[in-house]
């Protein structure tokens, strides 16, 4: 199911909170991993409170020492976009496609955009761009080093479009030994709000 996933990676601590996440998923899935910087056009001097990753041959041996950390068991890769991007997103979502990745690993906090939180800029516009899955963590989710999945929230609206998500949610669920809850939100007259009230009313 998950056979390669993408790490995108800026540089900072942040953006490495994915990581124990990553080997998680790839132990339990047999997934080759391939960690991803793209060097961005005008980036500022730090991210997070540290130096960003600006030259192409400080962030491949940044990847490589990663890399490095992996088990011998995973199959782990490195690659950095050389070309400085100014649509740092597009730039992830087109390597998910060009590499094959099933599922495209990132910190919702882990890089910046026009020098803006992540949160609404990079890992929005990843995962409307991506055509493949999309896994987002927040950095301070209390999983550093021991990750784990006990409960499975499924959120479904009736639409057969909804229920592509299923296959995903099962495998999941097998090999983390997880319970998944199925949860549909009924619309009522008295809940719906704005310009959808007068249709629902007619």
């Amino acid at each position: 199911m998950f056979r390669n996933l993408l790490v995108p990676l800026d540089g900072s601590r942040l953006a490495e909170s994915v990581l124990p996440w990553t080997l998680w998923i790839a132990e339990r899935f047999g997934s080759a991993v391939t960690l991803l910087h793209v060097l961005e056009r005008g980036a500022p001097e730090r991210v997070h409170g540290e130096r960003h990753l600006a030259d192409p041959e400080e962030a491949k041996r940044y990847l490589e020492d990663l890399a490095s950390g992996f088990p011998e068991r995973i199959a782990v890769s490195e690659h950095v976009h050389t070309a400085a991007e100014g649509d740092v997103p597009a730039s992830i979502a087109q390597h998910a496609a060009e590499l094959g990745a099933d599922l495209t690993a990132l910190c919702t906090h882990g890089a910046s955009l026009t020098h803006g939180p992540l949160l609404g800029t990079i890992a929005q516009h990843v995962l409307r761009r991506a055509a493949s899955p999309v896994l987002l963590l927040r950095p301070e989710m209390p999983a550093t080093q021991h990750p784990g999945i006990e409960r499975i929230l499924v959120l479904l609206d009736g639409s057969r479009e909804g229920e592509v998500v299923l296959p995903y949610v099962t495998a999941l669920a097998e090999r983390a030994s997880a319970a998944v809850q199925v949860l549909i939100v009924v619309p009522t007259l008295s809940t719906v709000r704005g310009d959808r009230a007068a249709a629902a009313r007619v």
